[in-house]
């Protein structure tokens, strides 16, 4: 009987952890000119949380880390990790100062997120190369986010999909928030980075217009067309490009990278 509520116990106490994914997004970089030596760099980074739990709050860890000559600290802690509590389906600015000494190596910032009572639900945001004369964030920055929000996945976006499920087709949830000023079509792209024999090509549709600050949610179906001839694992890439007025704008800090291993 003992062991018997002890099980429940654990049950209960699991019930209670979160569920869903966070993400990062950087939002801009001040002053958003060449990096110069011995000059801080503030980086905007909105932590999302797309979490469900009981509390309503989760704290999120957030972790920077670059290679030597390069000094980074939050601006809360001065440290390159921080603790800030988010509010389930909702977000929070933090700022990350980044430093480079005179003769720094170019390196890549890396950055990573997880809820502080559920760590496997981490986030690695795309490496950000960093490099004296150089912006931190090409362009303006970033004018639209997208975020997966499908199952939990392995370390390194490693999904185990049986042949059966995946030759009857898996669909992921993506969400996506426009950080333009302005309106902007999108076309969703789904690249293989490996060899997919066996694989049916992903659709990459374009979506409608979405309006400064409009979010949606769009699902992207991946299927095999050969049930036990599908070669394994398989990479593909998903990343927006902006095609406003017939343009061709890759989106980077969109990318997300999902590798499937078929059981």
């Amino acid at each position: 009987m003992a062991q018997e509520r002890l099980n429940q116990d654990l049950g209960a106490q699991n019930n209670t952890l979160p569920e869903g994914t966070v993400a990062l997004s950087l939002i801009s970089v001040t002053p958003n000119t060449n990096v110069t030596a011995n000059t801080s760099f503030l980086l905007t980074i909105r932590v999302q949380s797309f979490l469900t739990s009981t509390v309503g709050t989760e704290n999120i860890q957030v972790i920077a880390s670059a290679g030597a000559g390069w000094t980074l600290a939050f601006q809360d802690n001065a440290q390159p990790q921080l603790t800030v509590p988010v509010n389930n389906q909702s977000t929070q600015d933090i700022i990350l100062s980044i430093t480079a000494a005179t003769g720094a190596a170019n390196t890549s910032l890396s950055l990573t997120a997880r809820p502080e009572r559920r760590q496997q639900l981490v986030y690695q945001n795309p490496p950000v190369p960093l490099a004296i004369g150089q912006k931190i964030l090409p362009g303006a920055g970033p004018i639209v986010t997208m975020t997966y929000q499908g199952p939990t996945l392995g370390v390194g976006n490693i999904a185990s999909v049986s042949r059966a499920a995946m030759f009857g087709s898996v669909s992921l949830p993506f969400h996506i928030v426009s950080v333009s000023g302005t309106s902007e079509t999108y076309q969703v792209t789904v690249t293989a980075q490996t060899p997919v024999t066996g694989w049916q090509a992903p659709a990459q549709p374009i979506m409608p217009p979405l309006a400064p600050g409009a979010s949606t949610d769009i699902n992207v179906v991946f299927k095999t067309s050969d049930q036990n001839g599908a070669v394994t694992p398989v990479t593909y890439r998903v990343e927006l490009t902006r095609v406003t007025g017939g343009a061709n704008d890759p989106q980077p800090n969109t990318i997300f990278d999902l590798t499937f291993q078929l059981t």
